[in-house]
């Protein structure tokens, strides 16, 4: 009996006795008996062992199985159970005891509790379960035909690469009823995500299944592992959302799928041809109808541009493809960011056929394409791709203005290409920008092109420009056209126009053989500034051939220019003929033409081989500026002769030659000669026989530099350092000896010598003895033992110098003898003579330059101010790590005494003392003003303390007997104190008699500085206040010296706020009963009341005074803002207000007023003048600056106003003149007319008959216009006189007729007749002195006399008093005193009175017009006269 039927008997007993209740006895040894059979049959079943702990059969024939472990054949453990819950179908058992049926189908369901299950994927790619379970050699019939019930499991499964899923919560039941079809349904939690599945699947036959797959949500991840094969595509996150698919197979070996998911978020890359891209936010729907996937909604971000595909692909064989692509605006340096290409891309693309051969068609469009430097505005394409091949259609691209529009194809498989190009006005700055060219133009013109494998094999074009530039040479036209095969070209034209010239060239290249000719007319040479790396002007003709192959061509060249300029050189003519042969240059002719002078260039040069050289290169009669200036800006002049033979290698040349310059100049200095010898060869340049004359002085030069180090020896006799050396700050005049050398390096030369000089003078002070060592390197300047006189006692020594590497320290000492303090001013170029006297000491240097420290230690002897000797100060500080120190210094005055000592850390604290006792203030005058007039004894007490920088300072200072312009001070002192920069005033006061002006408040620094406006109680702001309640306008004269006194209580106090730029002031001050005299004005101003009123930017003042018998009434307001003025207005009222100075006296009357009018100040009104008396200055010039005023003044000459001046005129006028314009360019409009009077000419008086002072533009004085007459010894003389009285023109006419030179001889002599004799006589010198006397001295007592007796007429005459006697000895020496006042208008009473004799004459005249006059007159002698005059002037 087999196994198993002994394993069914087995069974059928259990069941058995289960039904007839045997069970429980014989249960124990059923299992004992079972168990074993149960273990064989299923291990017989797989392909590994079933273990479990134990069997457990109910009653109702379940079988358990506890702690199931399953291992495979190698013993590997594939899944462990802790409960198999087996149900059996019993009645069935008896059944198989007949048949052949397997025992596995008694067993009507598993169930599995808790399982753990591992798969693992074998190298082949098979599962380890799929030959786990043996294949069954029974019917189907007899088959498990059960269900497997799984509850909460586990699964891991490991793929062939090691990668691990676990999936948990498996719950699923699988059904054979339908063997050998196998439904089923499970649920398992994988990724912390949900899926379930069902459905069905034929044993038999695999390829007949039907599956539905549900999920939320799946880890795109995962999907990597279908992707394996794929190296160019990964998964780095998203989601497949919302699965609903359904798989079924479609009987022909495939399957079809229906249903739907989403993908969401997706990320990830692709990678094409080493470039990666980037995919994220990855969208789509997808929906799945048997063999189609219809894509939808889809978007994501390649690189962070957004593109779009949509359409449909069928999953068949031949993968079929209908899909839209679209992009906009998608960047292309993020799309292929190594490609080095900018812009913006779209697309709209069809893509069609198969995976394996798709199609595609389309348009792109490009904006703002930039490629190594190329930009294109916009490019558009249609584009298709059928079969291998490409073809761009319709393409334009737009560069600008310009568009290049044309067709190209490629073929994939065997690389041919083509392309037809066209191009029109193309601008060429934005093409040659790629190649880093600056040129501009515009290009157009077609090209051909075909090729295979990136080579070219055929090309045609013809190329056209306009207005190209290039290296600054204009190319209005040029055109080319060519042909090749890639292999050989033929250039059938090039033609181009360049500035006013024209180039053309023409020829082939054959195989690597070149055959081209060229000419070149006019030319602009500015082509070559590229290379000469300077700017070139003029024109070249050129024309040549060149031949041969590319690395050795035969070129042959003539070249021909005329005036050609190279930067600032100007060249009149360039002629070469170069040749090139065998790699050897030969210039058989080079001439460059130079004014006068002329350069050559001959020789040859090998530029392959040995390189070897063999030039000869002379200058003659060349400017040496002209010659430098396109290589080095260097300030040297002169002609230059030179010749120099090259010879040696082109790496290693060897110069032989000389130079000699003459009548030139060396930054400014002129080189009368200068000649050297030179040799170069090996990178060592040898000077001999070096040798300069300049200013007089010789010097010699010879030495060595090989490579950079320097050996030059310099010897200089007698040079003039007043030409040589030119310096803002120092002037050194005068001739010295120097002597040194010049060794180390180019990067470190070395200066070591000796100056020596008798006598210079240093910023014009003189200096002898001048002698010294001088070292120079570039880590120090050192003055050695340099030491000079001046003053003929004064001496300076100094040792030292300074470091110039950082941080350049300071060393060595200056010691001073006797040396004058006035002196050094000057050589310091401070240009004062206010001080003096002789200095002792020494100053120590130190510390480093931006931080020096100097110990100065000595004396000043007989310090004097403006040549008045103080006394003999001391002085002792030092200035060490920005700490100033004074340990002394004192200054005697007098019997008073200045001092200072203390330590102020510029850094830190400080710490000093000034005081001053009872020092003369009157020395130290002259260094405020040399015109002050003040005295007094002053003491004063300074102390410094707090930070340096916002240091506490409080002074107290007072004056005794004190004076200011000549008024006397009882007193004056001031206390105030400045602390975090507040200067608070306690008080500042002056104290006269009774009176007092004080000051008190406080001044920030900061008002001192800030612009703009402070509102009163900012803590910036001024806050003062001038207290005028004890003083007393005797203040004036203090403040101005043309106040010569003034008198008279003041009260009130001004309060001033804001700051320095823009004050405020509020207060009144008042004045009552007050008295001022003015320098120049005869009378006082007396009774002065006023009031000066300020509010903010205001002040207002209003004032009323007498002087004479007049009075005046003032009113004024004045605005300002920021110390400007804005504006300004004032009213004078003149009643009867008397000067009585020197040009002006008589009340004057009117009304002025000053306001701005055309931005300056203006002064308008009306002045009326009534019994006046003035007298015209001989100019307005005044002795300082005056402010310039405008006019429109109108005076107004009515009743008895008279010009008068004692010497010359007594006139009465009337009328108006207006006074427009300024006081510097007046424009007078008007005239006064003279009615009546008389000038005064040669010691006669002349009656006005006609005049006018009439005004011209530019001046105030007027110019005269008068005809006056007089009688002399019969004769009737007429006088003209015009001009100004500083330039008065006189003319003389008489009746009867005399010469001008008679007239004044009559005038002067008091004889008009001829005589025989020229001599002067007596009487003749007593008439000269007389006139003069009477003209220039006795003028002023008759003036005098004349004004208090109210005169009109006074004249002082000699001889006698009768007219009609002769001058004889008795009456030469008679002096007289005439006498005449006007009893009515035009009838004037004389009398005349001898003042050394007993005559006297009375009379009268009376003028009835100016043609008509009557006079008489009678003597003590009986002598007399009565007669008429009558005058005509033809």
């Amino acid at each position: 009996m087999t196994r198993k039927q002994l394993s069914l008997i087995g069974a059928a007993v259990l069941g058995l006795g289960a039904l007839t209740s045997i069970g429980i006895t014989a249960k124990p040894a059923a299992e004992n008996y079972v168990a074993p059979l149960v273990k064989e049959q299923i291990n017989t079943s797989i392909n590994g062992k079933v273990n479990y702990d134990s069997l457990t059969i109910g009653m109702d024939g379940t079988v358990w199985l506890e702690n199931v472990v399953v291992n495979d054949t190698a013993g590997h453990k594939i899944a462990t159970a802790p409960t198999v819950e087996v149900g059996l179908n019993v009645l069935k058992a008896p059944t198989l005891l007949f048949s052949d049926a397997e025992a596995m189908s008694l067993i009507s369901s598993v169930t599995v509790e808790n399982p753990d299950v591992h798969v693992w994927q074998l190298s082949d790619g098979t599962w380890n379960v799929q030959q786990l379970v043996k294949s069954s050699s029974t019917s189907d019939s007899s088959s498990f035909t059960g269900s497997v019930i799984v509850n909460d499991g586990t699964v891991a499964a490991r793929l062939s690469d090691g990668t691990r899923y676990e999936m948990e919560d498996v719950d699923g039941t699988i059904s054979l009823r339908d063997n050998p079809v196998v439904d089923g349904a499970v649920k398992a939690v994988f990724d912390g995500e949900e899926i379930t599945a069902r459905g069905n699947i034929n044993t038999k036959n695999l390829n007949d299944f039907a599956v539905y797959v549900q999920a939320d949500s799946i880890n795109a991840i995962h999907v990597n592992q279908l992707l394996k094969s794929r190296n160019d595509i990964s998964i780095s996150g998203g989601f497949i959302d919302d699965v609903h698919v359904n798989i079924k197979s479609d009987g022909n070996n495939g399957y079809t799928m229906s249903g739907n998911l989403n993908l969401t978020d997706i990320d990830g890359a692709y990678v094409n041809g080493g470039t990666s891209y980037a995919i994220t936010e990855g969208q789509a729907r997808i929906m799945l109808n048997k063999n189609q996937a219809i894509i939808s909604a889809s978007d994501a971000l390649i690189n962070g541009e957004e593109f779009q595909v949509d359409g449909v692909i069928e999953l068949a064989d031949d993968t079929n493809l209908n899909l839209t692509v679209l992009a906009d605006q998608a960047s292309l340096l993020a799309l292929a960011p190594d490609q080095g290409i900018d812009g913006l891309a779209s697309a709209n693309l069809q893509i069609t056929g198969t995976t394996v051969s798709p199609k595609i068609s389309g348009h792109i469009l490009g904006e703002n394409i930039s490629y190594n430097g190329l930009v294109i505005d916009s490019v558009e394409s249609d584009i298709s791709y059928t079969e291998g091949k490409a073809d761009l259609g319709n393409l334009q691209a737009y560069m600008g203005d310009g568009v290049l529009a044309g067709r190209a194809t490629y073929d994939v498989d065997n690389t041919d290409f083509e392309a037809q190009l066209t191009a029109e006005a193309l601008d060429l700055s934005a093409i040659t920008a790629a190649v880093d060219i600056s040129a501009t133009g515009t290009v157009s013109g077609l090209a051909h092109v075909k090729g295979r494998q990136n080579r070219v094999t055929s090309i045609t074009g013809d190329v056209y420009g306009e207005d190209i530039t290039y290296s600054g040479v204009a190319i209005s036209q040029a055109r080319a056209t060519f042909t090749g095969d890639g292999e050989n070209y033929t250039v059938s034209q090039i033609n181009a126009l360049i500035g006013e010239g024209e180039f053309t060239a023409y020829g082939t290249l054959q195989n690597g053989e070149m055959n081209l000719s060229f000419n070149a007319n006019a030319i602009p040479a500015a082509l070559a500034s590229q290379y000469l790396n300077n700017t070139v002007d003029g024109n070249i003709t050129a024309y040549g051939t060149v031949s041969g192959t590319t690395d050795n061509p035969t070129a042959e060249a003539h070249i021909s220019s005329n005036e050609i300029h190279i930067a600032d050189a100007r060249y009149d003519q360039i002629l070469a003929d170069v040749t090139l042969h065998d790699h050897v240059a030969t210039i058989s002719r080079g001439i460059i033409i130079d004014g006068e002078g002329e350069y050559t260039v001959t020789g040859t040069a090998r530029l392959a081989g040995t390189r070897a050289l063999d030039l000869s290169v002379k200058a003659d009669k060349v400017r040496l500026e002209n010659a430098i200036r396109p290589f080095v800006e260097f300030p040297i002049t002169g002609w230059v002769t030179t010749e120099n033979h090259i010879t040696g290698t082109i790496d290693s040349p060897v110069v032989n030659g000389y130079a000699h310059m003459w009548d030139g100049s060396i930054q400014g200095k002129l080189v009368t000669d200068l000649y050297a010898d030179y040799n170069y060869q090996g990178d060592v340049l040898t000077v001999t026989n070096g040798k300069a004359q300049a200013y007089g002085a010789t010097a010699t030069a010879y030495g060595t530099m090989v490579g950079s180090n320097l050996n030059f020896t310099f010897d200089g006799d007698q040079i003039d350092l007043g030409r040589l050396l030119t310096n803002e700050d120092i002037k050194i005049d005068g001739y010295a000896d120097v002597k040194g050398t010049l060794t180390g390096t180019l990067d470190k030369p070395m200066f070591d010598g000796s100056v020596v000089s008798n006598a210079l003078q240093l910023n014009s002070v003189p200096i002898t003895n001048v002698k010294g060592n001088v070292y120079v390197d570039p880590s120090v300047v050192n003055l050695q033992n340099f030491s000079f006189t001046e003053d003929k006692f004064g001496k300076y020594t100094v040792k030292g110098g300074v470091m110039l590497d950082e941080p350049h320290r300071l060393f060595g000492t200056i010691q001073v003898e006797t040396a004058s303090i006035n002196n050094l001013i000057h050589m310091l170029q401070q240009d004062t003579d206010s001080f003096d006297g002789q200095l002792n000491g020494e100053i120590e240097l130190g510390g480093q330059l931006d931080n020096p420290s100097l110990d100065v230690n000595g004396t000043i002897t007989d310090f004097s101010i403006d040549g008045n000797v103080i006394g003999n100060a001391v002085v002792d500080a030092d200035l060490t790590n920005r700490k100033f120190t004074i340990r002394e210094l004192q200054l005697p005055v007098e019997d008073g005494l200045i001092a200072a000592g203390g330590v102020a850390d510029l850094d830190g604290d400080a710490d000093i003392q000034i005081a001053a006792n009872r020092v003369n203030i009157k020395p130290f005058l002259p260094l405020v003003s040399k015109d002050i007039d003040a005295t007094g004894i002053v003491s004063s007490v300074i102390n410094i303390s707090g930070k340096t920088n916002n240091p506490k300072v409080e002074l107290s200072a007072e004056l005794e007997n004190g004076s200011l312009n000549g008024v006397a001070l009882d007193k004056a002192f001031a206390l105030a104190t400045m602390e975090n920069k507040v200067i608070n005033v306690q008080r500042i006061m002056g104290i006269r008699d009774k009176y007092q002006v004080s000051a008190y408040g406080k001044v920030p620094l900061a008002a001192l500085y800030t612009s703009g406006y402070l509102p009163p109680g900012d803590n910036k702001a001024m806050d003062l206040t001038v207290d005028f309640n004890e003083a007393d306008l005797a203040v004036v004269p203090l403040m101005t010296n043309a106040v010569k006194s003034a008198e008279g209580p003041l009260s009130g106090a001004v309060h001033i706020t804001g700051s320095y730029d823009d004050p405020e002031a509020t207060g009144t001050v008042t004045v009552r009963n007050g008295t001022m005299k003015i320098d120049t004005i005869g009378n006082p101003m007396e009774e002065i009341n006023g009031n000066l009123i300020f509010t903010g930017k205001q002040m207002d003042f209003q004032s009323t005074l007498n002087m004479g018998k007049g009075n005046a009434g003032l009113a004024a307001k004045v605005t300002w803002n920021h110390r400007a003025l804005t504006s300004y207005n004032a009213a004078v009222q003149l009643d009867k207000l008397d000067l009585a100075n020197e040009y002006v006296s008589g009340p004057i009357n009117g009304e002025l007023y000053i306001t701005e009018m055309k931005g300056i100040p203006t002064l308008t009104g009306t002045i009326n003048l009534e019994n006046n008396q003035f007298k015209i200055p001989l100019s307005f010039e005044s002795s300082g600056e005056s402010t310039n005023l405008g006019l429109d003044v109108t005076v107004h000459a009515g009743k008895n106003v008279r010009l008068y001046d004692k010497l010359l005129y007594n006139m009465l006028i009337t009328g108006d003149v207006r006074f427009k314009g300024s006081t510097n360019r007046p424009n007078p409009d008007g005239s006064f007319k003279v009615e009546s009077g008389i000038f005064k000419y040669l010691n006669h008086t002349f009656n006005i008959t006609k005049g006018n002072a009439n005004f011209e533009r530019g001046s105030f004085l007027p110019r005269l216009l008068l005809e006056a007459t007089n009688t002399t010894s019969s004769y009737d003389i007429k006088l003209g006189v015009s001009g100004t009285v500083d330039m008065l023109d006189m003319t003389l006419t008489s009746e009867p007729q005399l010469s001008r030179e008679r007239i004044i001889s009559l005038l002067t002599f008091g004889r008009g007749a001829e005589t025989n004799s020229s001599a002067v006589s007596s009487q003749d010198a007593n008439n000269l002195f007389v006139s003069g006397l009477q003209m220039l001295t006795f003028g002023y007592v008759q003036d005098a006399v004349q004004n208090s007796l109210g005169l009109d007429m006074i004249n002082i005459t000699t001889g006698s008093l009768n007219p009609d006697e002769p001058v004889d000895g008795d009456t030469s020496g008679n002096y007289n005193i005439e006498i005449g006042k006007y009893i009515i208008p035009n009838l004037m009473g004389t009398y005349g009175q001898g003042v050394n004799n007993n005559m006297n004459k009375y009379g009268i005249n009376y003028k009835v017009d100016k043609h008509l006059k009557f006079a008489g007159w009678r003597t003590n002698d009986n002598g007399g006269y009565f007669g008429t005059t009558w005058t005509r002037q033809f």
